[in-house]
């Protein structure tokens, strides 16, 4: 076994970053081509569901009381909330029938005190929910324009006419960060349960390895065994592949590849390094801080004690309901449209709160719960597509020649 084992990872080591035909290159090897239909599947198994692909159409219809998959409804921790809170109401409604005096009880003292909490509940609520829609889209924007870093790289080098040897490199790296900071993003969740992990050292070693192994079956050949052992060396490398870029423009540079480092040009591709470099920056602090225990720990105590006294507000309601029952009397429509409004008001409304709690902890965790993942998978699928397409459009001109800024010596 430990054979094995020992020989597929040897394999995995020494496999080249291209094949030795010459008329493979690294933009042929994405998701569009060379890859069959299994391997797609696997590529894809951790973004079977991407909540951002919808039809907004349907959303103002009543077609949006049809759809479960992804929304708010279909939480599991939802429907044990409002269990529970039905319990609570059954267990006063048993108790007292058991001691018929409870039944006299007044229940409006504990319905203010539960209006009382809801201004409360509803502020820090909104408050939490707006926080989590700007740290949800900040991230978003931020892996964005990672991507857009590594497509205007790719213009410039177009536009000086750098070599395709030099310019795959450069283009690969950018790639190779998305990639990474994709995996990265993602392994510091446990799939299971979505809970941040703490890790020992052995432990987050270990899993540094199942990364980059999970980076050579997703996405071969765009790493070599050489780089693949310098950079294992370290926690995260999706922005120390930069640095590597910063300094092959440098050394281009000075071989003249590239106009000099005096020039507007050279410090114009290094602001992309560098925008390349703050976009990592600003997406791991964002994912990394999250809102004040205290803010988000008072904010859903309340929302608990708020369901239980509407709980039991609805409970002693109900169990007036039944005393009641076997009287017959003029008023009887009018107390069953009261408990009616009282359902509404103890039950849907306290579960509506529930939604909206679990609504915006999904959004405040865009790396960790499914329903509101970003798809970076896509996003760089995206990316590959469009920087395979412009190389091939760039190495076809119409009717000028391709741009060479450094001439050949004769």
């Amino acid at each position: 076994m430990a054979t094995a084992a020992s020989g597929a990872q040897t394999d995995w080591e020494t496999r080249p970053l291209i094949e030795k035909n010459p008329e493979l290159q690294f933009f042929q090897f994405t998701f569009s081509a060379h890859e069959d239909d299994e391997k797609k599947s696997k590529l894809l198994d951790d973004d079977d569901w991407d909540g951002t692909l919808y039809d907004i159409t349907k959303i103002p219809t009543w077609a949006s009381f049809t759809m479960l998959k992804g929304c708010a409804l279909d939480n599991r921790r939802l429907w044990l909330g409002t269990a529970c809170s039905f319990l609570i109401s059954l267990s006063v409604v048993t108790i007292s029938l058991v001691w018929p005096g409870l039944v006299a009880s007044n229940p409006e003292t504990l319905q203010n005190l539960a209006l009382f909490l809801k201004f409360f509940v509803g502020a820090l609520l909104g408050f939490f929910m707006s926080s989590s829609m700007n740290r949800w889209f900040a991230c978003s924007n931020a892996f964005m324009q990672l991507l857009d870093a590594v497509r205007s790289m790719q213009m410039q080098l177009i536009a000086l006419g750098v070599g395709q040897e030099l310019s795959e490199t450069i283009n690969r790296y950018g790639v190779l960060s998305a990639w990474l900071l994709h995996l990265n993003l993602n392994k510091e969740f446990d799939p299971h349960n979505g809970k941040a992990k703490q890790l020992s050292h052995v432990a987050e070693k270990e899993q540094i390895e199942s990364m980059w192994q999970q980076l050579c079956n997703h996405r071969p050949y765009i790493v070599k065994s050489a780089e693949t052992r310098l950079l294992m060396q370290y926690k995260d490398v999706s922005a120390l592949l930069w640095t590597w870029v910063a300094s092959l423009v440098g050394r281009m540079a000075k071989d003249g590849e590239i106009p000099p480092a005096s020039s507007p040009t050279y410090g114009r591709i290094l602001d992309i390094v560098q925008q390349a470099k703050r976009c990592i920056r600003n997406l791991r602090s964002i994912k990394e801080v999250n809102a004040p225990l205290m803010y988000i720990h008072t904010l859903v105590v309340l929302i608990h004690v708020n369901n239980i006294l509407n709980a039991l507000s609805f409970g002693f309601m109900l169990s007036i309901a039944i005393a009641e029952s076997s009287k017959l009397s003029i008023s009887r429509w009018r107390f069953d449209v009261s408990l009616f409004t009282s359902f509404c008001l103890s039950v849907l409304g306290p579960t509506l709160y529930l939604a909206l709690l679990e609504v915006a902890v999904c959004v405040s965790q865009p790396f960790a719960d499914k329903g509101a993942k970003i798809p970076t998978v896509r996003f760089i699928k995206s990316l590959e597509e469009d920087m395979k397409n412009a190389a091939t459009v760039a190495d076809k001109v119409p009717l000028w020649e391709k741009p060479v800024f450094k001439v050949a010596k004769q």
